[in-house]
């Protein structure tokens, strides 16, 4: 029943929005209901729905959860078309189109936005599109679950840019648009911008400004235990341009280029995983020579490429929960950086961000898949950079730079809000909230600047206080989904 997809993405001083249209058409001889489940960044902000129904524009509200679904349910027991739009897991989303009449079309349109990472003053957004293999299983039921494979498809993509230039990965733009396909996903760099104030207005009728920018360099200490990913999965091709380097094969070269770059004050921890986790440790010589009276203390540079060499070819299974556990129970160091494909749900996301490490996550290939180690990350006040071969060596460098940063987790915010502050992706986010001059004009690039803006202030407020602010701003969250029904349309049987 999916006819055509398209994306509408707005790129603006660091700031990303993405419109993706679907259209649905019922060649049934009864009315059917559509449910597609797909990812986004875990970082990402959903903040509005349209549907096109016999040729009326409508506009979804967000609902608390269980009242969006009442509210969709209902509808489809009364006859009614509704669309519903719910966040199953951190980073996957589920669209629900219920009762297109047979012969009939639907078209939705959806809009998140997201500030992009930043690497070497680049800015990078991934659009996910596939979900990728999964192990183990999801928490889903055997309806909603996640699947790979199936037809290629392909959409329209157009890409605008006020400041800066954009590349799109594999593809070329003609004139800012071009048709990719949707089996793996969307890769957009952006150089040559300058951060700027970027303006929207609130639920509550406050001016928004928000601005993005490259996090300045820290020279202070690292203490990091690198947890590396060598399960089966890290010895397919990290890069589709280049199938003669595997995963596992560009995380080594680029974590070589990393240690290059370390102090002897920094500590690092090199641990390895497939179904079971390891410290990687050096190993003796053969032949034991009597240290030389003029050979320096090793250092940290020197240790760690000598452990690098010792680490062991992919194998196995990919067990992330259990590896995280084991390295935060016996390691010492202040944070964790892992870097992996993402491909399993094996993790419980609660019980390890209760231990308090800050988890940035690197994750390797076109089908790595944010979700649950996302999610981790962004519990415990780590950052997710995405890479393929190509660029990993430059994105691992940003991952070891942003762990310079300490991080000091959100106070709680009792009442109003009027400015707050958050580092993802490498950059430095500020939102500040203002009283209203004159009349704001609205724009969907305003009305993204004031979404992002919310989910910033969302994890530093009160449970009841972030459902209302995620309400009033038409956010798509785990407190909240968004919900339209066809008051005005034929009803079904």
């Amino acid at each position: 029943p999916l006819l055509s997809t398209g994306f509408d993405v707005t790129i603006e001083a660091g700031l990303a929005l993405v419109v993706a249209k679907r259209r649905f058409r019922n060649d049934e001889e009864e009315s059917i209901e559509v449910t597609i489940t797909f990812p986004i960044p875990v970082h990402a902000t959903l903040f509005s729905l349209e549907a096109r129904i016999d040729g009326r524009n409508l506009r979804a509200r967000a609902q608390r959860r269980a009242a969006a679904r009442d509210t969709y349910e209902a509808a489809l027991k009364q006859g009614k078309s509704a669309v519903l739009h719910e966040e199953v897991l951190r980073g996957v989303h589920m669209l629900s189109v219920g009762h297109i009449p047979p012969g009939g079309e639907i078209e939705v349109t959806t809009s998140w936005a997201m500030t992009l990472s930043i690497v070497n003053n680049r800015g990078f957004l991934r659009i996910p599109l596939t979900v990728g293999d999964i192990y183990g299983r999801s928490g889903l039921s055997d309806s909603d679950d996640l699947t790979h494979g199936g037809p290629s498809q392909s959409a329209k993509l157009i890409v605008r840019c006020g400041n800066g230039t954009v590349v799109l990965k594999d593809h070329r733009l003609n004139e800012g648009s071009a048709t990719v396909p949707l089996n793996r996903p969307i890769d957009l760099t952006l150089s040559n911008w300058t951060p700027r104030d970027l303006h929207g207005q609130a639920a509550d009728g406050r001016e928004v400004v928000l601005r993005v920018e490259p996090q300045d360099a820290n020279d202070s200490t690292l203490s990091a235990a690198v947890l590396i990913d060598r399960s089966g999965s890290m010895a397919e091709a990290s890069d589709a341009g280049r199938p003669q380097t595997t995963k596992h094969q560009a995380v080594i070269k680029a974590l070589t280029a990393v240690a290059k770059q370390l102090g002897d004050r920094d500590v690092i921890d090199l641990w390895e995983f497939d179904d079971s986790v390891n410290r990687v440790e050096q190993r003796a010589p053969s032949r034991p020579t009597a240290p030389s009276p003029k050979r320096r203390k090793t250092s940290l540079q020197k240790t760690l490429l000598d452990l690098i060499g010792h680490m062991q070819a992919p194998s196995g299974g990919t067990e992330i929960g259990a590896a995280l556990g084991k390295v935060i129970e016996q390691s010492k160091a202040r944070d964790v950086l892992l870097v992996t494909d993402g491909k399993s749900y094996a993790l419980d996301v609660q019980t390890l961000a209760s231990f308090g490490r800050r988890i940035t996550v690197v994750l390797v290939g076109e089908d790595s898949l944010e979700a649950n180690v996302g999610h981790l990350a962004a519990l415990t006040g780590g950052d997710i950079f995405v890479a393929t071969g190509a660029d990993l060596q430059h994105v691992l460098a940003a991952a070891v730079g942003a762990l310079r940063h300490h991080h000091e987790q959100p106070r709680c915010i009792k009442g109003g809000f009027r400015h707050i502050e958050a580092k993802r992706g490498n950059a430095a986010i500020s939102a500040e909230w203002r009283k209203t001059k004159g009349q704001t004009e609205a724009t969907d690039l305003g009305r993204a600047v004031a979404a992002v803006s919310a989910s910033i202030a969302l994890p530093a407020l009160p449970v009841e206080a972030a459902t209302e602010l995620a309400e009033a701003e038409g956010l798509v969250t785990h407190l909240t989904s968004l919900v339209l029904v066809d008051e005005e349309g034929v009803v079904l049987k």
